[in-house]
């Protein structure tokens, strides 16, 4: 009984060391497109590229699909500037790339904000199409009488 939990023990450290090996591989500052102080840039396998900070543990990490939007991430995270872009998912990377508290809660802020802006948008946007709708709807039911 005692061999299988240690045998069981054995087998998910050596798993979590070949993840952590394959991920070294992956990630390893020798295959980079592009750095920017503690950013980097590297291409996937799929073709999209992936955005890191290397002074943070993987999590800290965010996926794009063009080297201009992974350039950008990694100027505006280390300058710890806000996008002038109003893209909720270009905030959420900057989110997950930082590990400052000070700019994480600026950017937090600012998401918070567009998001409240998008949903008033949609909804005068939807408020008017629905008085449209009711009066156009009024005006047909009073001319076919």
């Amino acid at each position: 009984m005692y061999l299988l939990i240690y045998n069981h023990v054995m087998v998910k450290r050596l798993v979590n060391f070949c993840q952590i090996i394959y991920e070294w591989g992956r990630f390893s500052m020798n295959n980079y497109i592009y750095r920017y102080e503690q950013f980097v840039l590297k291409k996937t396998l799929d073709g999209s590229f992936v955005v890191v900070n290397i002074n943070s543990k993987y999590e800290c990490h965010s996926h794009v699909k063009t080297v201009e939007a992974g350039k950008a991430l990694c100027k505006l995270a280390a300058k710890r500037k806000l996008p002038k872009r109003k893209d909720v998912y270009f905030i959420e990377s900057l989110i997950r790339l930082s590990n400052n508290k000070k700019y994480l809660a600026e950017l937090k802020q600012l998401r918070e904000k567009i998001i409240n802006e998008q949903k008033i948008y949609y909804k005068k946007e939807n408020h008017e199409d629905i008085n449209k709708i009711i009066c156009d709807g009024i005006a047909e039911y009073y001319n076919e009488k």
